[in-house]
């Protein structure tokens, strides 16, 4: 495994997750790369810093492009800024008071470039027992089931309940901005 810190496997391998992730639009290299030369190996201060920095600077790009009309770009940071505002909580102590606003830039960048996907990222109230409710939902294009066994027709749905939101961000950006289209 490729170390960016040879001294410091934990470290590395929780840069190689963005870097990954830039293969589907979760990140760009060379954002995550001029990150981690910022970057204080050990150092979980540093690390929250940096990945903010970036994030912030990202979502400004979003922001700029959003309103230039750019949706596509503007999808793209968004998406990205979020994933980066994900990366800068990873070694944040549980109850570091700066987890809850991190955690709300990233939902807010997740949700502006949920706008943007195909078809867009819904936000619905399921009440399902005791167990909370849905928050969001990726409908993919109509398809047809066997009447017989389905009736007319159905829809496959992605639902994904709010605690576990993480999972669908990292997903998305680990999969791509659309992967209802693979």
């Amino acid at each position: 495994m490729f170390l960016y810190w040879p001294d410091t496997f934990n470290w590395s391998w929780h840069l190689l997750r963005p870097i990954a992730a830039s293969v589907y639009g979760g990140g760009e290299f060379n954002e995550c790369y001029n990150t981690a030369q910022r970057i204080k190996a050990n150092d979980p201060e540093s690390w929250h810093t940096e990945w903010l920095r970036t994030a912030d600077h990202v979502r400004e790009l979003a922001r700029r492009a959003e309103e230039a009309g750019h949706i596509v770009t503007a999808h793209d940071h968004y998406l990205r800024a979020s994933n980066y505002y994900r990366w800068s909580e990873a070694f944040l102590d549980h109850a570091d008071a700066r987890r809850l606003p991190t955690y709300d830039n990233c939902v807010e960048c997740f949700q502006k470039a949920g706008r943007w996907f195909t078809p867009a990222l819904e936000q619905v109230e399921v009440p399902y027992e005791k167990v909370g409710a849905v928050k969001r939902l990726l409908r993919p294009p109509e398809i047809e089931l066997a009447a017989e066994e389905y009736g007319a027709a159905a829809r496959l749905v992605l639902a994904v309940h709010e605690e576990r939101e993480g999972a669908l961000r990292e997903a998305l950006a680990e999969l791509g901005a659309n992967p209802l289209s693979r």
